[in-house]
């Protein structure tokens, strides 16, 4: 891995862990096993480091969502390889996802103009993948014919729902978060399948 991505990868788990505020570039630079004015050589501040991890943070996010199969047996795999995706990425990307939904510095505009850009590329992605799903699934009669706009701004709004109350409880230890993402995962599933699936 090389510095800058490890640099950027521990200050993700340490801005999750402690704060944007108590995050230190000295204790960053400690966990990352290279030198403060390495950090500084590589981004012009705290700040700009901060604003480089949530855009590595997105870039992620939808690398993920660009590679999902659309060549799949039905419109509704699409849709279950969609939701599949999201709980994933909370499971396997915890610090990156608490980051994401919890940790807001106020002071910086440059965190907030690309959160702001970020989260409406996320939603336009979102709404291309599933109204393409769904107007296909009612033109093969495989979907009920349900009103598009209003199901895809539902279904956005449950998965990233569900996911942002799943975040959030990332800080309770004494939760079994893989035996609960796994069964929201399912619950996510089997409700979309009944309210969109012909029998």
């Amino acid at each position: 891995m090389k510095k800058k991505q490890k640099i950027i990868k521990e200050a993700i788990r340490l801005f999750a862990e402690r704060g944007f505020d108590a995050t230190t570039t000295l204790k960053i630079a400690e966990v990352s096993h290279v030198t403060e004015p390495l950090i500084f050589y590589h981004f012009k501040n705290k700040d700009g480091l901060f604003t480089e991890a949530i855009e590595c943070i997105f870039f992620e996010y939808f690398s993920r969502l660009e590679s999902l199969a659309v060549k799949t047996e039905s419109e509704f795999e699409n849709l279950e390889n969609l939701i599949h995706m999201h709980f994933d990425y909370v499971a396997e990307m915890p610090n990156e996802s608490y980051l994401l939904t919890s940790v807001r510095p106020a002071r910086l505009r440059d965190f907030e103009s690309v959160c702001i850009r970020n989260r409406e590329e996320q939603r336009n992605r979102l709404n291309t993948f599933i109204a393409g799903c769904l107007k296909r699934g009612i033109q093969k009669k495989e979907f009920w014919n349900v009103p598009v706009e209003p199901t895809v701004r539902l279904f956005i709004s449950s998965l990233i729902g569900l996911m942002r109350q799943e975040i959030l409880s990332l800080s309770d230890r004494e939760t079994d978060h893989e035996r609960i993402i796994s069964e929201l995962k399912e619950i996510a599933v089997m409700y979309c399948r009944r309210s969109l699936v012909k029998d």
